[in-house]
């Protein structure tokens, strides 16, 4: 123990080891960086990839946090080493701006699903105004699609406008992060923290996605610099109206998406309620809670009254880790890749798209590398009031994650602010390690520009590459390769050379199923004279139809000589699962008045999708049943439209436990309309949940006569076993 305790100091790092082990953080970002890039790009095994980051990157980062001699003086973010001049800063928002709008509609590739579902509501809502405050059958706050809808009255649906208002909220986001950063820190940090929004990867990835993180994201940077009026010290007495505005602020988050809202919230509103609480506002504490908490309070009433109307939201349940089925070994692996995804990459075995990187994580080694630095200089000025904040704004983010079973890297946008924030630090840390100012700031300028290549490469290159070269992957990232065709190869040019036409693709996808094709009419809305009222239903010289193969006969018959395009599998990927057709239809004399009736019918049941999509009541499958019923004259004497009216019907009472009326309605599909083996083959599964065993097995024998391949599930059959054998004693 004498040995010991002679060979040490308090840091507890042996004095031998102390002089190959000391922490020099220029040396250690060249480590930092060159680990960082092993882990995300090696074509090695996962395994060897866990020992070496356990072996060295660990050992490496904990040994130079605990090796820190004891702080002193002030920390580094309270000091301005340099004043960057105005052409730095002229190239910095000329590049970041650049980078945004490079590519706009081509670099994305093609919308994720939720893109075009979300854009598909704002749309609706732009067409018929209502306040109702969820959206999404997951109950999302209103605040996205009420700015989306206001976004597409000055710019109409595209693939244009759809990413130009992520572009638009991230370069406020920029500029509200820069003015609250410089509201708490020096000139010189706030500078890099707005280098690494404005070129980093994260920020850049996130601004070409239209989804509603990249408003929580803005509204969390003004929120921080509405804070700082409240927070930080003044002279004379606090005012009350700032604090009012800020109170207001944070409760007007909540009109976006609450779970990534919630834990910035929760941190704002704990360190105004510390400040009320501290001497500094003796005197005034009453005054400041009446005015943080009312206008807090206000906004959030009408968000809690709708939600009680709401039928139960599954949607935390489908996310939830505790969900049937989860593994430890999934749940780790998710978990794991919540910290992993930012530097390295996600975990191979879940491979589906997740708003994840492509090409190692969202930090590249380099970023991650000074980000690594800024966390030790932290962690070496833990007992400073920012360090204890950004530790626990940190863990804020991350807490809810550990009751998630499923991946999603954009829930830790609300963490982008702080790593930024440490990767800035870091950047600090380096210059201040390498000798002579003017040296260290050329090196620093070459790193970052280095940095910035990366991330570049990483959204102009990488990305784009991985949906070339991988086109079997598209639907289980969230792409559907089956529009991108449809679109590029048929609608666009078609488009171009002939005119507008109508979009007809609500007789293809069933009603239960996400709508994966809406991302389709969001794109084709220049030119759709169905759903763009700017052109109207005169003008249309064309229609596009989409169907599933069960429909294909009958059309053939009706449309002989139609060349019928096949574009892959069904979307709606349910089983029976059938291939998915396009057609264009010329619209002339004989074909108009036609065509224009299955455009309005098509219109209707876009009304139909909304409301199924958009749940605002409990009773809104009556509701949607009603409205159809209602409607039934758009529908009535077609055998097509018949077909589907009927069809929609049936989809809908099955959702709602009814199955008689479910069995009913395709029964008078298949009377009015046409037959089809897959008609008859949802009707056999109704009748079984009608208790109509009999009727089933006719319905199942006619679906087997259509389509061999048609054969009742397995529970099914169960059941219908069940019926034949004879019962015990008899």
């Amino acid at each position: 123990m004498a040995f010991i305790r002679r060979t040490r100091k308090p840091g507890g790092i042996p004095l031998r080891l102390r002089p190959l082990l000391a922490y020099r953080p220029w040396v250690h970002f060249a480590l930092f960086a060159c680990l960082n890039a092993w882990l995300s790009w090696a074509p090695s095994g996962l395994a060897l990839k866990y020992l070496v980051f356990t072996v060295t990157f660990l050992p490496l980062l904990l040994l130079a946090a605990w090796g820190q001699p004891r702080a002193a003086g002030r920390p580094l973010w309270e000091k301005d080493s340099f004043a960057p001049s105005p052409w730095v800063w002229a190239v910095l928002l000329g590049l970041g701006v650049f980078l945004r709008f490079y590519k706009l509609t081509s670099l994305p590739v093609w919308p994720v699903t939720d893109e075009g579902r979300d854009s598909f509501l704002a749309m609706h809502l732009n067409r018929q105004w209502h306040w109702n405050l969820f959206f999404n059958s997951n109950h999302v706050s209103a605040g996205y699609y009420w700015l989306l809808a206001l976004f597409f009255r000055l710019f109409p649906p595209s693939l244009f406008s759809l990413w130009l208002f992520p572009v638009l909220a991230s370069l406020a986001a920029w500029g509200l992060g820069y003015w609250a950063c410089r509201r708490f820190f020096p000139k010189t940090l706030s500078f890099l923290w707005a280098g690494a929004f404005g070129l980093g990867f994260w920020p850049l990835y996130l601004s070409h996605f239209n989804t509603v993180q990249v408003l929580s994201l803005l509204w969390e940077c003004a929120c921080f610099g509405l804070a700082s009026f409240c927070l930080l010290p003044a002279k004379g007495r606090p005012s009350r109206p700032r604090w009012a505005v800020t109170g207001m602020a944070l409760g007007m988050g909540f009109y976006f998406y609450i779970p990534s809202w919630l834990p910035v919230w929760a941190v704002l509103t704990g360190a105004l309620l510390l400040r009320v609480g501290s001497p500094r506002s003796a005197g005034h504490r009453p005054g400041l809670l009446l005015s943080l908490l009312l206008p807090m309070a206000l906004p959030c009433l009408p968000l809690v009254a709708a939600w009680a109307a709401l039928p139960p939201d599954r949607y935390f349940s489908r996310v939830s880790a505790f969900q049937d089925g989860m593994t430890p070994y999934q749940y780790l692996a998710t978990l794991g890749s919540n910290v992993t995804g930012l530097f390295w990459g996600t975990h191979p075995d879940l491979d589906y798209f997740a708003y994840r990187p492509l090409w190692g994580g969202f930090f590249d080694p380099i970023a991650g590398a000074l980000c690594f630095l800024g966390l030790i200089e932290l962690f070496k000025w833990r007992r400073h009031i920012v360090a204890r904040w950004f530790v626990i704004a940190l863990l804020a983010v991350y807490l809810p994650l550990l009751l998630a079973g499923n991946l999603e890297l954009f829930r830790l946008a609300g963490a982008m602010p702080l790593l930024l924030f440490a990767e800035a630090l870091g950047a600090l840390v380096f210059l201040n390690s390498l000798k002579g100012r003017a040296a260290g700031t050329w090196v620093l300028a070459l790193t970052a520009a280095l940095s910035a290549g990366l991330g570049a490469y990483h959204l102009a290159v990488a990305y784009p590459a991985f949906w070339e070269k991988n086109p079997g992957l598209w639907d289980q990232y969230a792409k559907q390769r089956e529009c991108y065709d449809a679109y590029y190869g048929v609608l666009e040019p078609l488009s171009r050379s002939r005119g507008p036409g109508f979009i007809l693709t609500e007789f293809s996808i069933p009603l239960d199923q996400d709508p994966r094709d809406q991302n389709l009419l969001v794109a084709s809305y220049p030119f759709d004279a169905q759903a763009n009222p700017g052109i109207g239903v005169q003008k249309a010289q064309w229609a596009a139809l989409f169907i599933k193969g069960p429909d294909l006969p009958f059309l053939r018959r009706r449309f002989p000589g139609i060349q019928w395009r096949e574009l892959g599998r069904d979307l709606s990927r349910q089983s029976p699962e059938y291939p998915y057709y396009m057609a264009v239809l010329p619209v002339d004399g004989a074909t108009g008045p036609l065509l224009e009736r299955w455009a309005s019918a098509n219109l209707f049941l876009q009304e139909i999708l909304y409301r199924n999509l958009c749940p605002a009541s409990a009773g809104f499958r009556q509701d949607i049943n009603g409205l159809l019923l209602e409607n039934y004259g758009l529908f009535k004497g077609d055998p097509f439209l018949e077909t589907h009216f009927w069809r929609v019907l049936a989809v809908n009472s099955g959702l709602s436990g009814q199955y008689k009326v479910a069995a009913n309605a395709l029964q008078l599909g298949l009377e009015r309309g046409y037959p089809t083996a897959d008609a008859y083959f949802f009707l056999g599964k109704a009748l079984v949940r009608a208790g109509d065993r009999e009727g089933a097995r006719d319905a199942f024998t006619m679906a087997g006569r259509l389509d061999p391949a048609l054969k009742p599930p397995p529970d099914f059959l169960r059941l219908l076993g069940e019926t034949a054998s004879p019962s015990p004693g008899g």
